[in-house]
């Protein structure tokens, strides 16, 4: 980005992976769930700034911090 400008991303999926319990019978691993790890992974190393919203599983916490730059919220 040029000058004071700062990309931030917002993205919306209604599947997205995270450390720890993972119920398959609620969310099955797949495509979708890839490709949005892989892609948050990318823009992370390079610095974007995101905010992931996703469906929430039962007995998952509420937010997380997935690094320094993206937020994982349920």
């Amino acid at each position: 980005m040029t000058g004071n400008c700062m990309l931030r991303i917002l993205r919306i999926t209604p599947h997205f992976y995270r450390h720890g319990r993972w119920p398959v019978a609620f969310d099955p691993v797949g495509g979708l769930q890839n490709q949005s790890w892989t892609i948050s992974k990318g823009m992370d190393k390079v610095g974007t700034t995101q905010t992931i919203l996703t469906s929430c599983i039962p007995g998952s916490p509420r937010s997380m911090l997935l690094s320094g730059t993206s937020e994982l919220c349920l």
